[in-house]
């Protein structure tokens, strides 16, 4: 029975693995974001928990597509740069866009959903104040530094989800003959 549940599992993934990656063009552009929209996972979870206070974390991003890496994170890391962020308040304010939408487990699990209503908040605060960019915004940024630190509650699940809007930024970046040395790292 175990094996068969494996088998199964093992076919389910090379399925998912080819619509992604089987249907890549060798042309640059958002590619890798484009193959990646829609794309659902359907797969069993034999070693997943229950979800936390109805949220599935990880497991429920992957099944639905990433979209707050596709939805927020790539498209507000794009618009600060565009509005001349240096690449560490891209960076920041790509963060924060994804931290005001996600249903952050780690937030909840340590601090509850009350906690995680306020870093949503404070997060979407920060953005429309201008982002870290601005001084308004570098001030609502430290009051959810503050609120973190009172609460002893890290974003996780978001920063998880900010190293993969990097990785797709750079194979984006890569495939488009982008040196990604020239980018400028500069003051928040």
């Amino acid at each position: 029975m175990f094996l068969r549940r494996q088998s199964r599992l093992h076919a389910q993934q090379c399925a998912c693995a080819n619509r992604v990656f089987g249907c890549l063009p060798s042309k640059p552009r958002p590619i890798v974001i484009e193959a990646l929209r829609g794309v659902r996972v359907d797969m069993p979870d034999f070693f997943a928990g229950p979800p936390i206070l109805g949220v599935t974390g990880a497991r429920g991003q992957a099944q639905s597509g990433f979209p707050h890496i596709i939805d927020l994170g790539l498209p507000e890391l794009r618009r600060s740069r565009m509005r001349g962020d240096s690449e560490t308040a891209s960076r920041l304010n790509s963060l924060l866009a994804i931290i005001s939408r996600l249903d952050d487990t780690c937030v909840l699990s340590r601090a509850g959903p009350a906690v995680l209503t306020a870093f949503q908040e404070h997060a979407a605060g920060v953005l429309a104040a201008g982002g870290v960019a601005t001084l308004s915004g570098r001030r609502q940024l430290r009051q959810l530094d503050s609120l973190a630190l009172a609460c002893n509650a890290s974003p996780g699940g978001a920063a998880d989800l900010l190293a993969a809007t990097l990785f797709l930024d750079c194979l984006e970046a890569l495939a488009a003959g982008v040196r990604l040395a020239e980018r400028s790292y500069g003051e928040v």
